[in-house]
């Protein structure tokens, strides 16, 4: 049981860190994200 439940453990922190990183993968929900947070930049930016 010890031995599972670590398993488990490594295998949801390796899941967690691969959801973290940046993907290259076209995902339809972070170039929207990119856009709308380029957008809020570009408005105040001073330059």
């Amino acid at each position: 049981m010890r031995f599972q439940s670590l398993s488990l453990l490594s295998l949801a922190v390796l899941f967690g860190a691969v959801l973290a990183t940046p993907l290259p993968m076209p995902i339809p929900e972070q170039p929207v994200d990119a856009r709308e947070i380029r957008q809020g930049n570009s408005g105040p930016a001073p330059w």
